[in-house]
């Protein structure tokens, strides 16, 4: 038997951990491993962090939208210095400069890459932007490999230009596209290779539907 929460609302806060404790320990036993927590939304690094430090298991965390992949694991495992001689093999940089929990790639004095590492273990990272000048171009979101990746484009807004998100593409194992989310004007669809195509309230019921539930599960 498993039972499912979605986890609306749960951001990364200064207050967030003390909330996950308390709706975990109000809602069912504290020391189930049976519990699986469901973001509906894609989940930043903090987020996730935050569930770890109160003693909820990586694994008993659920990202939609990864669900619908073959890379299930939320757990980091890329060495940072893989990555960073990778990016130096194909990246035309002129100084690498290190800020925390951040490492710069740097041409002609724009940074055109930077790595965030785990704070938890700077060995690993969890993303990467690219920019080209001052412009961000993408973001990849790693876990035990590519998870997946934003685009954005500039665009215009009153308070002048920035990086308007616009697509994310997820990737299975073997690092092919698995599908696509577009957004656009505060909606979302989802676009597989297979030609399907579902807005955000289908693709939750798809979702529902892949957790295939028994008689015995809960969901919430």
């Amino acid at each position: 038997m498993s039972i499912y929460i979605f986890s609306q609302g749960i951001g990364c806060k200064t207050d967030s951990i003390d909330y996950i404790r308390i709706y975990k320990k109000c809602l069912l036993n504290d020391a189930s491993d049976s519990i699986k927590y469901i973001f509906a939304e894609v989940p930043e690094r903090k987020e996730i962090d935050n569930y770890s430090k109160i003693g909820i298991k990586t694994g008993q965390l659920v990202n939609m939208y990864q669900f619908f992949t073959d890379k299930h694991t939320l757990e980091l495992s890329v060495k940072t210095e893989d990555k960073l001689k990778e990016l130096k093999d194909l990246i035309h940089y002129t100084r690498v400069t290190y800020h925390g929990s951040e490492i710069q790639l740097i041409r002609e004095g724009y940074v055109i890459a930077t790595i965030f590492l785990d704070e938890k273990d700077n060995g690993y990272f969890w993303g990467i932007c690219y920019f080209s000048y001052t412009k961000l171009l993408r973001m990849e979101i790693y876990t035990d490999g590519i998870m997946y990746t934003n685009f954005y484009i500039t665009a215009k807004s009153e308070g002048g230009l920035y990086a308007k998100l616009v697509r994310r593409s997820f990737y299975n194992c073997d690092g092919f596209v698995a599908y696509d989310q577009l957004l656009e004007e505060g909606k979302e669809y989802f676009l597989f290779p297979d030609g399907g195509f579902y807005n955000k309230q289908e693709f939750i019921d798809e979702f529902i539907k892949k957790l295939d539930l028994s008689k015995q599960d809960t969901i919430f």
